[in-house]
């Protein structure tokens, strides 16, 4: 979560420009995907290994704890897509002031719904949804789905009305809400971020297209 809001925060407050904040994160997601592949079969607890796996990999991923780990760490090549996704929104010359609002819109939801799904599923709920995924346990929980939709939902509303954006984009936070929650319960446990922020951004292109003032 912590990881999310510096991300949120280096976009809005610091860059000021999505498309510039993604080429400067590019790199240093690269760097950990680099770090992660060095200590990938190292045993030490302290030193790279440690550093990189040892307070992330989750306990219901075993064995493949460090695996599940080192494929969502690949989740930073959605940067292309997103990039992309953002060079679509300024070519159809949507104003500026949405596409600062759209960072928060494809991101908050990872960072705070989706956490709040792992935090709340794993220690509260039943592990009773079968998914797909990396990792000796592989089940999901009613409990942290709804959480996930909650958490996505509540904090976006927040802005919406902290901000007093248009009645449309109340219908933005709940289609956002529901495409997380829809996309983290239906994709392969490990890879839920990468195609959460590509999925939001997906929306919220089409959003701005048709439902927003050029």
């Amino acid at each position: 979560m912590l990881a999310g809001f510096w991300q949120l925060i280096f976009f809005n407050l610091v860059v000021k420009d999505d498309l510039i904040a993604l080429q400067i994160t590019f790199p240093y997601q690269i760097l950990l995907i680099i770090l992660s592949a060095i200590g990938y079969s190292s045993n030490r607890i302290i030193g790279l290994a440690g550093l990189m796996y040892g307070a992330s990999s989750r306990i219901r991923d075993g064995i493949d704890g460090r695996k599940n780990l080192f494929v969502a760490r690949l989740s930073v090549l959605n940067l292309f897509l997103l990039a992309y996704i953002e060079y679509l929104a300024r070519k159809n010359a949507i104003a500026e002031a949405n596409l600062m609002f759209f960072s928060v819109f494809i991101f908050l939801p990872l960072t705070i719904g989706d956490a709040m799904g792992e935090i709340i599923g794993t220690v509260w709920g039943k592990q009773k949804l079968r998914v797909w995924g990396i990792g000796q346990i592989n089940r999901k929980s009613f409990l942290g789905t709804a959480s996930v939709f909650l958490g996505s939902l509540l904090p976006l509303l927040l802005i919406v009305i902290v901000q007093a954006l248009p009645f449309q984009w109340w219908w933005l936070c709940l289609v956002v809400s529901v495409t997380t929650t829809v996309i983290e319960l239906l994709a392969p446990r490990g890879t839920d971020n990468f195609f959460i922020p590509i999925a939001n951004g997906l929306v919220c292109l089409i959003f701005a297209v048709h439902f927003l003032p050029k």
